[in-house]
């Protein structure tokens, strides 16, 4: 037996005429025999007729123009720049700019500087230690965010 939903999809193909001849005669076979097959068919029948007999509806020449005129009475959001202190955004950058300052002039000092005569080779050792090591690494951080906040303001900027 098979389920109202197949049913359904083989009546309204063979109400539509989507289907072949051979269908279509398996099909009129079917809904002439079976009881359940002629009781989708007379309601999927009502249906359809009920459609075709329906008028189709159309907007008005006036929806677009109406529309318009009902969004251009919304109150457009302020722009960001009205709604956020530029004190705020002047502190966080000066307070970058000063860790910057101080994350290089912290590297400065630890350096040791030694003077090489002409036949002796300059000592790398003393410049790469430990703190160098995480002065670049935290540069570097900082310069790979920035990359980063520049490409995303570019891509939400062109979508």
């Amino acid at each position: 037996m098979e389920s109202t939903e197949a049913i359904e999809i083989q009546l309204w193909s063979y109400i539509d005429g989507d289907c072949d001849a051979a269908e279509k005669q398996r099909i009129a076979e079917l809904i002439s025999a079976d009881p359940v097959w002629k009781q989708k068919y007379a309601e999927l029948l009502a249906v359809h007729e009920g459609l075709q007999q329906m008028e189709a509806e159309h907007t008005s020449m006036r929806f677009s123009k109406n529309v318009m005129e009902a969004i251009s009475h919304v109150k457009v959001a302020k722009a960001t720049s009205s709604y956020i202190n530029p004190w705020v955004i002047r502190g966080v950058i000066s307070f970058s700019v000063a860790l910057i300052v101080c994350l290089v002039g912290y590297l400065l000092s630890n350096v040791e500087r030694t003077t090489a005569s002409s036949g002796e080779h300059f000592d790398y050792s003393s410049i790469f230690n430990s703190n160098f090591v995480l002065c670049v690494l935290l540069l570097n951080t900082i310069l790979i965010v920035a990359i980063i906040d520049t490409l995303l303001r570019r891509k939400k900027a062109t979508s």
